[in-house]
């Protein structure tokens, strides 16, 4: 498994991006540094907001694409949205775009990426 670490690079409300606003994903990377559609999760997630709460999410493959859903004891799975992951390649540097069911696009730079 690898572990990659995020920072908010762009939203509407903070055009300067936010360090303090992260993500964390758990999942195998192949050496390509692609997501790999053999492997549909789900993956474990976590999203670290500005004011120190944690969101535990999941990433996994849905038909066509990837998604992040956020996991919750009080909510089936099932019925959480799907924010889609517009990724190219997995490794520091590089841009993934979260898109809300709401239609906002918020903007994360890979900082980090580790075996676990």
């Amino acid at each position: 498994m690898t572990r990659i670490f995020l920072v908010l690079a762009y939203a509407a409300d903070r055009p300067e991006g936010d360090i303090a606003d992260r993500l964390e994903l758990s999942l195998p990377l192949p050496a390509t540094g692609h997501l790999d559609d053999a492997e549909a999760g789900p993956f474990p997630a976590e999203r670290q907001l500005p004011d120190g709460r944690r969101r535990a999410m999941e990433l996994l493959r849905e038909e066509g694409f990837w998604a992040l859903r956020r996991t919750s004891p009080a909510t089936d799975p099932e019925d959480a949205p799907l924010w889609q992951v517009e990724a190219r390649m997995l490794r520091p540097g590089e841009l993934i775009q979260l898109l809300r069911p709401d239609g906002e696009a918020l903007t994360f730079r890979i900082v980090n990426v580790a075996a676990e």
